[in-house]
């Protein structure tokens, strides 16, 4: 059932894992001002924007990949204790990634 060598437990804790990576690395990108990181904002643009824009930028990007982590958990948890395969979970979390990054196109610096 459960042990460390189940390929389909190891493949949906990697999945989880790089989810949460992924938010970690947008509140970094928040936490130290960098936005200039994420959706081709240049480091001049993002100077001229000032600190609250910038914050607000962050966040708001920060708060679309929290809500992925936090949807992908559940939806993780819920396949394997109904015993989906863990190719199910491999399209969703790719699928729903993409889909959280292009709905960051939308938002803007300015």
């Amino acid at each position: 059932m459960f042990g460390i060598y189940d390929g389909a437990v190891v493949t949906r804790l990697t999945l989880w894992y790089t989810s949460v990576m992924i938010t970690v690395l947008m509140l970094i990108i928040r936490n130290t001002d960098s936005v200039y990181w994420i959706n081709g904002v240049y480091f001049e643009d993002a100077e001229k924007a000032g600190y609250e824009k910038r914050m607000e930028f962050a966040q708001r990007h920060l708060d679309k990949f929290k809500k992925h982590t936090f949807l992908y958990t559940v939806f993780t948890l819920v396949s394997y204790f109904i015993g989906m395969h863990f190719a199910i979970d491999i399209i969703v979390f790719c699928v729903s990634l993409i889909a959280t990054a292009i709905s960051t196109i939308n938002i803007r610096l300015e």
